[in-house]
């Protein structure tokens, strides 16, 4: 699919840059041969698996692309749930980066289908989730690859949960010789009203402020050698993050999910709404 074929570009440029394996990868909830990757279309077709040749010669066609010309690139096909297979096939072989490419569900009001968030909630590697159309940083010139990251947003809560995610946005930061923005939204401060006395709403509004405020100077500080600007905003943070993307014409928004151990089967609203709306 076009959505596929963006995510395999971005697949492509990291691998090259890091001279790492490509690996392609397809699950089916069908039942499959063993070995099915490797069968032949006469072997697939002679024994009632028509279907799966298209597939093949797809995944073929990809791994035969301009895009991955001169990378190690093997093919996985698998037999189960996407959901569950996608995070089991990136933990089974050691994978440190995927991407995947994904699109609004009609009829949704937009929201990112049930299989899509709960990769991001189970994978424990970093995700890139692409779609086409987007905001493009990666170019091709023949078999050369140029990743133009130029503006990084790296969208925190200031929780323990977020480490993962700093630590990647401080080295593609550093990798790319990038500007790095680092935002904090503190939401509205109208559920603070309930708990404390009009009295002290304001002295409450003034020590969150200030709190948040030195925990992004803070984290500017663990990366001196990059060029920081940490922004504190207020309002509801997905909105304020794609918000300040739009302005600041961002290549890049990372986000944390939370913990891949948590019980919480899917990661937060905030993430999903990021994740869609981004562009």
């Amino acid at each position: 699919s076009t959505n596929s074929k963006s995510a395999l570009k971005y697949a492509a440029a990291f691998a090259r840059e890091h001279n790492a394996t490509l690996y392609i990868h397809n699950s089916q909830e069908a039942s499959l041969p063993p070995n099915a990757i490797k069968l032949s279309e006469r072997a697939l077709a002679d024994n009632n698996y028509e279907w799966l040749v298209t597939i093949k010669r797809e995944m073929e066609s990809l791994a035969h692309s301009p895009l991955v010309t001169g990378l190690k690139v093997e093919l996985l096909l698998t037999e189960g749930s996407p959901k569950n297979e996608i995070p089991r096939v990136i933990r089974d072989h050691g994978i440190d980066f995927a991407t995947i490419g994904t699109t609004a569900r009609p009829g949704l009001g937009g929201a990112l289908g049930s299989t899509a968030l709960s990769i991001m909630a189970h994978a424990n590697c970093p995700m890139l989730f692409t779609r086409h159309p987007m905001h493009d940083f990666v170019y091709y010139k023949a078999t050369q690859t140029n990743i133009a990251l130029n503006r990084i947003l790296f969208a925190t809560s200031l929780s323990e949960n977020d480490t993962t995610a700093k630590r990647l946005a401080f080295e593609l930061a550093r990798a790319h010789q990038t500007e790095l923005t680092i935002i904090h939204s503190i939401g509205s401060f109208l559920g603070y009203i309930q708990a404390v006395s009009l009295s002290k709403i304001i002295d409450v509004e003034d020590r969150v402020r200030s709190d948040a405020s030195e925990r992004l100077s803070q984290l500017a500080k663990e990366a001196s050698d990059i060029t920081i600007e940490t922004l504190l905003t207020e309002g509801n943070p997905s909105e304020e993050v794609l918000r300040v993307a739009s302005e600041k014409d961002i290549d890049l928004i990372i986000i944390g999910t939370g913990k891949t151990n948590s019980s919480a089967s899917l990661p937060g609203r905030d993430a999903e709404r990021i994740v869609r709306g981004a562009f």
